[in-house]
């Protein structure tokens, strides 16, 4: 992932401390903030407020990580769940996406969101 900007530590931390303060999401099993096991760059691609993201990165970066902490947040702040579509280049890259997220949500939520192959959308 790369940065076009220059940012200071202290802005981050000011404005991560901001974005999680009341977002605690209640999951099946305990109150957890997924935001708080994000980088400087995932919480980035997290806040964004763009429509679509293309998330382009090697691997072990934790792109995984970013895309589930962007659906959390998605649905949390009321996006309907038929509204989100996850394409990959793998299915099991969508089936471990959707894995994820049903340590989050309910079944039944996670089963409106599309997870797949560019090919099989």
């Amino acid at each position: 992932m790369r940065v076009t900007r220059q940012i200071r530590i202290e802005d981050v931390v000011r404005a991560r401390e901001r974005y999680t303060e009341h977002k605690k999401i209640k999951t099946k099993k305990k109150d957890i903030n997924i935001l708080d096991t994000l980088n400087t760059e995932q919480l980035e691609a997290v806040k964004s407020g763009k429509k679509n993201n293309i998330l382009v990165a090697s691997a072990g970066t934790g792109k995984t990580s970013t895309i589930i902490g962007k659906v959390v947040s998605l649905l949390s702040n009321g996006r309907k769940p038929s509204e989100i579509i996850l394409l990959t280049f793998t299915s099991k890259a969508g089936v471990e996406m959707l894995e994820r997220l049903n340590l989050y949500f309910s079944k039944d939520t996670v089963s409106e969101i599309f997870a797949g192959t560019f090919h099989s959308y």
